[in-house]
């Protein structure tokens, strides 16, 4: 009986205590430490195991240990990174009184933009701002934007851009807030009664069930409701009151903006009230004051006309032959159809094409095409070689018509058009969004033959298939969509390609081939400048003679959308070619770099030239919102158009052009090696 018995230790354990005695685990893993606290920590204080204090020889031991600890933890800039970004989330978390949970969500939200590389371009502080935000938004505490601005470091403005920006590139799906859970918190600070508390909280629901809240800011609707139950139950506030505690201010008629028609707009704290008027009033005004009222107007209307044209969770309508691919969490990805409500008529109107160019579309033409675009969205797998049926297959028959194609949607739930970062960051204007449940076509796609034919040789690569498109007519805007569909390549390869990164491929495969066709070409015999001018940014296109060779410097201005610090200097960047191209992606001009040379090997190719070509973009401070790189591609296109300038030599082609650009000529000699190749040469011959 005795072999029987387990002589081992004693594992088990009757309360807490015995557990935590027999457990020989550590601290669990937090996403809240850069190392996940998976590092060894030496203890600071200067004691030994039994309390008693160790000698000096040993102290200074421990504190060269302590040292070095603390340099390894963090072995490079990355890591850097992430500590300080981590300990700001630290810091304001506890400054607002979230729990632990949300720390460790924000965390992990930080994690996924610094592995995106969503960093780069932007303050660590507001991107760790924008990730606690969207953290307690995903966790449902409400914590509002003004309360987050007040303990972060970085202004309300920036916080509200980066939070869409890193929302959309993570493709976060973020729940409406309901403003009932703001209600115990302000009537709590404010000293009202349980009475006013459930009348607030009823006054919120009634008018919800009225479809009053859609569209509404939740601290705003919080704070009125709350507002008109202290008055119905004889327990009154003053507005200021409320609005110290909500930080929504009231407003009455105390100063009204001037529409161009002359007609003065105003807030009531009555028609807030009796309406419950628009939660963005304060800030859709501020937006009318800096941007432009066209703006004003449509996000007014946006919710009123998708409210219009829904029934129940379904939506009929004709969808432009445009579709979306997010990039984030590939190859799991969020990938969208995008319809035109209210004007499906003149659905092939809202397509990203060069007819907005030709139109003369400004920066608030292209965010009213953007928000009126619904875009029911699924998560999906890239690898979709042979699905053509359920949601993915009708978004790929939309892609590859050539004619707007009507289509049923039912939707999972109401769309959500979040006004409150629409308006605060009005950078990547996008229209309300919606999970869809089912997809069905209402009629058959009209399919161009040129594209069947790649999609029936399951052997012909992408390059060659987008190359055969562009020579027998397609623009690049019609190639994107259908190699975004996956409609291109050999069969087995074929997949869901993200929206941006097809943009940049078509460009690039195209301009490659395009470069090819002028390797052997005669050079331009004189040196030209062309010029053009569109939406805030003016370029400026140098072709001298010589072996191809191709450069874009960008600069920047303070207070532009890719420079939004108002008070700094311009930004400079630059990336170039030589006569055998490019093998790697480019490092500082992104998409641009690609759809300017498209635009210029345009021109070359059609000449039947080659040159050596430099390209300046200034984008001033009145490019306030990013349209896309179409307006980069259309702008270089058409710079040929018009007269251009000649120059005896290059060099006097980018002396004359130094009055005319924002940054000295020392500083275009520092970033371009085009600019800066040239001085050396006139430097070497000066001296002989």
């Amino acid at each position: 009986e005795e072999e029987h018995i387990d002589r081992g230790p004693e594992w088990r354990a009757f309360n807490h205590s015995e557990r935590q005695n027999k457990s020989r685990v550590g601290a669990p893993t937090t996403q809240t430490m850069h190392d996940k606290g998976l590092t060894t920590q030496i203890d600071w204080k200067d004691k030994d195991a039994y309390g008693r204090s160790i000698s000096s020889e040993k102290r200074s031991q421990m504190h060269r240990l302590r040292k070095w600890q603390e340099r390894i933890r963090t072995k490079d800039a990355g890591e850097r990174n992430l500590q300080f970004a981590l300990s700001e989330i630290d810091r304001m978390a506890s400054a607002l009184g979230v729990p632990r949970s949300v720390r460790e969500v924000a965390s992990v939200i930080y994690r996924r933009a610094l592995k995106e590389d969503l960093i780069r371009g932007r303050s660590i502080e507001g991107v760790a701002t924008s990730a606690l935000y969207a953290a307690c938004r995903k966790e449902g505490i409400p914590r509002s934007l003004e309360e987050i601005s007040e303990v972060s470091r970085v202004e309300r403005k920036e916080i509200g851009r980066t939070y869409r920006y890193v929302s959309q590139e993570l493709s976060l799906e973020m729940e409406p807030v309901d403003p009932t859970k703001y209600v115990p918190r302000f009537c709590s600070e404010l000293e009202l009664s349980e009475e006013v508390q459930s009348k607030a909280s009823d006054i919120i629901e009634t008018t919800a069930d009225k479809g009053l809240l859609s569209g509404k800011s939740p601290t705003g609707y919080a704070a009125a409701a709350i507002y008109a139950a202290s008055l119905l139950c004889n327990e009154k506030k003053t507005q200021r009151e409320v609005a110290d505690v909500s930080q929504f201010h009231f407003h009455r008629a105390s100063e009204g903006l001037k529409h161009p028609d002359g007609v003065a707009r105003v807030m009531r704290l009555d028609d807030y009230l009796e309406g419950v008027e628009r939660d963005e009033a304060a800030d859709l005004r501020r937006l009318a004051e800096e941007k432009s009222y066209a703006i004003t107007d449509h996000l007014e209307d946006v919710k009123t006309r998708f409210d219009e044209r829904l029934s129940g969770n379904a939506f009929v309508g004709s969808t432009s032959p445009t579709i979306f691919v997010g990039r984030s969490n590939y190859p799991t990805v969020s990938t969208g159809l995008l319809s035109p409500v209210g004007d499906e008529e003149n659905a092939d109107d809202y397509t990203t094409s060069g007819q907005w160019y030709r139109e003369g579309f400004s920066i608030d033409d292209v965010f009213r095409r953007r928000t009126g675009l619904l875009n029911s969205t699924r998560s999906a797998d890239v690898n979709v070689n042979d699905v053509w049926d359920g949601f993915v297959g009708v978004q790929r028959e939309v892609a590859i018509a050539d004619r707007p194609v009507g289509v049923e949607l039912g939707l999972d739930g109401r769309p959500d058009l979040d006004l409150e970062s629409s308006v605060d960051d009005v950078g990547a204007p996008t229209g309300p969004r919606a999970r869809a449940r089912t997809a069905e076509l209402t009629e058959n796609p009209h399919v161009p033959r040129a594209v069947e034919k790649t999609l029936s040789d399951d052997d012909w690569r992408a390059e060659g298939a987008i190359n055969y498109l562009y020579r027998r007519g397609f623009d690049v805007y019609e190639i994107d969509d259908v190699l975004s569909a996956g409609a291109l390549g050999r069969a087995e390869e074929r997949r869901l390609v993200p929206t941006r990164w097809s943009i940049t491929a078509v460009d690039d495969t195209v301009g490659q081939f395009l470069r090819g066709t002028i390797r052997n070409a005669p050079s331009v015999d004189t040196v030209e400048v062309h010029h053009n001018e569109y939406v805030g940014n003016q370029y400026w296109v140098i072709l001298a003679p010589g072996d191809w060779e191709f450069e874009l410097v960008e600069m920047k201005a303070p207070g532009s959308i890719w420079n939004p610090d108002a008070e700094g200097s311009y930004y400079v960047a630059a990336d170039r070619e030589g006569y055998e191209g490019r093998t790697e992606y480019v490092d500082e001009t992104a998409g641009a770099y690609y759809a300017s040379r498209l635009g210029v090997l345009e021109e070359l190719a059609d000449r039947g030239r080659q040159a050596k070509v430099l390209v300046l973009r200034h984008a001033s401070e009145e490019y306030w919102a990013p349209v896309g790189v179409w307006q980069i591609r259309e702008s270089i296109r058409n710079a040929f158009e018009s007269e251009h300038g000649e120059a005896e030599t290059f060099h006097e082609a980018v002396r004359e052009l130094d009055e005319r650009l924002p940054v000295s000529a020392e500083r275009l000699r520092r970033k371009s090696r085009m600019v800066a190749g040239l001085q050396a040469r006139l430097a070497e011959f000066a001296g002989r």
